[in-house]
């Protein structure tokens, strides 16, 4: 049966005007996109940015990476209203010289290559309508875009062109898996096939079977009705299991683009209504990471960026959300199309928590293997850790370390703000897995995690520990200190604590093992790293409002602090064994943190882990819930296919049911 229509679903042209005929704004550096409460102003500043004019490669040199110049060719237009405009000429022709370049010089294509000359198509007519195709030039960009969507082989496969295997029709949405991947490739190539069969009647692609060689002939309504199947499956996933990307800094926002695409340019009212839910999902998920405009989540895939207060998914967030800061505007071409005017509307009762500090907690299903989230979002800080649900059976097997969530997760992490944000983490390295030659060289520093350590998590206080296998080569354990971030770093050698106060906020890390290599300088002075290179590591991290909050300190004021804070940890109660690199016994530790009395403990004998730090079964963890210190102030809470948020009083704001959407 249909959708009812969204209330938020409205004329496109409600907010166009508005928003072209705003008053002009002065051009942005990158470094420094104006706040603004209007989201339409906000968006309209990124999108001159976005625009602005940028030199292309020469015929020759055009590459799978030149498509990442569209979406800016698209931005460069939306204020267009003459079919005579200089700039939409440029938009056409310039299109059509990468589309050519890209299969004169045989660049390979993949995801991004295949989905951004058709969301682009779209979102132009969608946008211009006649002032577009009035053009002269319109005919044979179209004719361009028309032939570059034909060379993608099969749109069922998320990988790049052709598939390795032929990939089974999809007739009803039982033939697509329920575990269906819901990534960014899958989210690209559904949308790009989708918009690509709607777009042109007489689409038509071609795969090939790399052993017999047959071919099999893939026509429009193939494709319409296959993507039609397997959107509906991808979104379903996303609203009930979690986006397999969870936290990314740069794939997350990635994630939000061809959904917005789709939500906005679908011309099936019900897949489009299907989009725009699922981005109220997303946006509800983004909300409850953001803190005071910051974004604070541990990430599937961090490639190496959470240790800093500016991301990719942050810059969604300043779209979306009115964060009263400046933002970077260097995150084109992912955010072009979060950006672009159009009729989905955030659900007004969907925005960040101002009230501090409370617990987040998310569950994130990857195919069977579960991943758990807790995070405290506090006045000056926020600190996240996730935590593996997988079985001890398959942590038995030889290869169970190749797993990709371990190359590029960001399990823990530390961010404060202030004058000068910064993070802290404590890091295990660890192998470039799991792509197969690479599994035995080390990866960049804080780009994944060791699959052998585990952290667990009450409010401000984190332990850790790690017992790594013999047979796996990488073990340290680093702490990298921002010393440009810090008012002060203190060392105590007698109890072991390093003590730190950015000026907002103070906290303390201590290794139950001295450092093997202290204070090694960064190669651009602003930071220190320590060491410690055993097989078997215990740590602990405590983490405090500093006790003046945002007033200004003198470095008298903060060493007195700095020395209340150590005098308070000296009353913790600490007990840890086997933790000999000799022993050949799992260690663990117990610490019973004085600050707030919790006891925390691990134990490498235990795996999977059982509870987080508060007693929570990991089991029992919500796909997305927020706690709030204080009843009766606004959360949220989604329980299985159910989203509903709550404002101030407990007083049900927002209502979002998922079940029954698939056919």
């Amino acid at each position: 049966m249909p959708f009812p229509k969204s209330a938020r679903l409205v004329a496109s042209t409600v907010w166009l005007p508005a928003l072209l005929l705003a008053a002009p704004l002065a051009d942005t550096p990158a470094s420094s996109l104006p706040p603004h409460p209007s989201a339409s102003q906000r968006a309209l500043s990124y999108l001159r940015y976005a625009g602005r004019e940028v030199k292309g490669e020469a015929d020759d040199r055009i590459t799978h990476k030149s498509a990442l110049l569209l979406p800016g060719l698209l931005a460069s237009i939306v204020e267009v209203k003459d079919p005579a405009d200089p700039r939409l000429t440029r938009y056409l022709s310039e299109t059509r010289r990468i589309l050519r370049g890209l299969k004169t010089n045989k660049a390979a294509l993949g995801p991004f290559e295949i989905f951004f000359p058709i969301a682009n198509h779209a979102s132009a007519k969608r946008l211009l309508g006649p002032v577009l195709t009035r053009h002269p030039e319109y005919d044979a960009y179209e004719q361009a875009v028309f032939e570059h969507q034909c060379r993608w082989a099969d749109y069922k496969s998320n990988g790049s062109a052709p598939p390795r295997r032929p990939i089974p029709p999809a007739m009803t949405i039982a033939d697509v898996s329920e575990d269906i991947d819901n990534g960014n490739f899958r989210l690209l190539v559904t949308a790009a096939g989708y918009l690509s069969a709607q777009e042109f009647p007489q689409l038509q692609t071609t795969s090939k079977d790399p052993k017999s060689g047959r071919r099999t002939i893939f026509t429009r309504d193939d494709i319409l009705r296959e993507m039609n199947l397997y959107l509906q499956r991808t979104y379903h996933s996303i609203r009930t299991r979690n986006i397999s990307e969870y936290g990314s800094q740069t794939y997350l926002a990635i994630d939000f683009a061809p959904i917005h695409a789709i939500a906005e340019c679908a011309k099936d009212p019900e897949i489009r209504e299907m989009a725009a839910r699922t981005l109220d999902w997303l946006y509800s998920s983004l909300a409850a990471s953001l803190n005071q405009g910051h974004y604070i989540n541990s990430a599937a895939r961090s490639k190496g960026e959470f240790l800093g207060t500016g991301s990719a998914i942050g810059f969604v967030g300043w779209l979306a959300f009115d964060t009263g800061r400046p933002a970077r505007g260097d995150t084109v071409p992912f955010t072009v199309y979060c950006a672009l005017p159009g009729a989905y509307r955030i659900p007004s009762a969907v925005r960040p928590h101002a009230d501090f500090p409370f617990v987040k907690r998310e569950r994130i299903d990857q195919g069977g293997n579960f991943v758990t989230v807790y995070t405290l979002q506090s006045r000056s800080f926020g600190l996240t850790t996730s935590m593996e649900s997988r079985s001890p059976s398959t942590r038995a097997r030889p290869d169970w370390d190749r797993d990709s969530f371990f190359k590029e997760a960001g399990r823990n992490k530390l961010n404060w703000f202030g004058d000068t944000p910064g993070g802290f983490s404590p890091q295990w390295e660890n192998s470039m897995q799991p792509y197969g030659g690479r599994r035995n060289q080390r990866n960049a520093p804080n780009y994944g995690t060791n699959p052998w350590s585990q952290v667990v998590q009450y409010r401000g206080t984190q332990i850790g520990l790690a017992d790594v296998s013999a047979g796996y080569p990488f073990r340290q354990l680093f702490c990298v200190y921002p010393m440009n971030a810090l008012r002060s770093r203190i060392v105590k050698k007698d109890s072991g604590w390093i003590l730190c106060h950015t000026g907002t906020t103070v906290f303390a890390f201590r290794s139950l093992k001295p450092a093997t290599k202290t204070a090694e300088a960064g190669p651009d002075q602003t930071s220190l790293t320590d060491r410690y290179d055993y097989k078997k590591t215990a740590w602990i991290l405590e983490v405090a409002e500093a006790p003046r909050g945002h007033q200004a300190k003198t470095d008298d004021i903060i060493a007195s602090e700095l020395e209340r804070f150590h005098q308070t940890l000296l009353r913790a109660k600490l007990v840890v064994s086997h933790l000999d690199d000799a022993d050949e016994k799992p260690p663990s530790i117990y610490y019973t943190s004085p600050i707030h009395g919790r006891t925390l403990k691990l134990d490498a004998a235990v795996y999977p882990m059982p509870a987080d730090g508060e007693g929570v079964d990991l089991t029992d963890y919500p796909v997305l819930a927020t706690y709030p210190e204080k009843p009766g102030l606004p959360r949220i809470l989604q329980e299985s296919d159910h989203l509903r948020w709550f404002g101030n009083g407990g007083k049900e704001v927002f209502d979002l049911r998922f079940d029954g959407w698939l056919k």
